[in-house]
């Protein structure tokens, strides 16, 4: 966990510093596909597929129950790090990257690429994905704070709208289902993508 937190932590800063290096037409340029590949990523909804996986596995007899559990142990404890796919960490420090850089959905593109190393059940997955957007997070604000990149004023608008929001939110989209809230988040990523992408590239 310490590993993909360093990992996190770094592919921030280096997100961070393309973000504020790179001329701002690459960003506006860039803009459009990556809230295109944002909403795919919700369509695509790996974390109901990783929370599925766990509750088959839950209802398969208990030998073969005992037997996954022993397996993940055993590469908890006798492998770690060295029995991860490589391909796993090139795709958290892209998820890092991109935490810093963008943003977007780039916690549910860490779970579908943590899921997909089977590397632990849905929590502990969930758990890590949580750990290493933190460290991305963290480390990229931190650096556009250092470097003066941060409007104020409009930061802390941003922060009591969203502590607002996550107060009145939750008892109103607790009420709508599921698939719906997920249907308008890629219809109105679409939508903008394709909006910023004409008013862009034509």
């Amino acid at each position: 966990m310490a590993v993909y937190a360093c990992i996190g932590l770094v592919g921030g800063v280096i997100g961070g510093l393309l973000l504020l290096e790179l001329p701002a037409k690459v960003f506006e340029f860039a803009v459009p596909p990556l809230i295109l590949f944002s909403a795919l990523i919700i369509a695509l909804n790996p974390r109901r597929k990783a929370a599925a996986r766990d509750a088959v596995a839950r209802a398969l007899p208990r030998s073969y129950q005992a037997e996954h559990a022993a397996r993940i142990a055993g590469a908890t404890t006798n492998g770690a790090l060295c029995d991860d796919p490589w391909w796993l960490w090139v795709g958290v420090s892209f998820v890092g990257v991109y935490s810093g850089y963008f943003g977007a959905a780039a916690g549910t593109l860490a779970l579908a690429i943590l899921d997909l190393g089977k590397i632990g059940p849905f929590h502990q997955i969930n758990a890590l994905k949580t750990v290493v957007g933190f460290g991305a997070n963290i480390s990229a604000a931190i650096m556009f704070i250092i470097r003066g990149s941060v409007y104020w004023p409009f930061a802390i608008m941003m922060c009591i709208g969203c502590t607002i929001g996550s107060a009145i939110a939750p008892p109103i989209t607790r009420r709508i289902p599921e698939d719906v809230m997920r249907a308008a988040a890629v219809l109105t990523g679409i939508i903008l993508a394709v909006r910023l992408g004409w008013s862009t590239y034509l």
